[in-house]
């Protein structure tokens, strides 16, 4: 993952989950949020005994920029 999408993960940045997933017995959390450059993201994380494993993470797309700024605007 780049520097920049790990600045996500840090507490600082407006984060949201979307959603949660089972991807064959393990829970998959979904994550819009964006960087300190403004770059609107989606990342996909788990959960591994006591440790977060990052398992994906990709810009948004039209749709998905659209439902995280209307979250965002509502305080969510």
């Amino acid at each position: 993952m780049s520097e920049e999408g790990g600045r996500l993960l840090a507490p600082r940045p407006p984060r949201h989950l979307i959603y949660e997933q089972d991807a064959d017995g393990e829970a998959r959390y979904v994550y819009y949020g964006e960087t300190e450059r403004n770059r609107l993201l989606a990342i996909v994380l788990t959960e591994r005994g006591n440790k977060i494993r990052v398992i994906t993470a990709y810009d948004l797309d039209a749709g998905q920029k659209r439902d995280y700024l209307e979250r965002r605007a509502r305080g969510e």
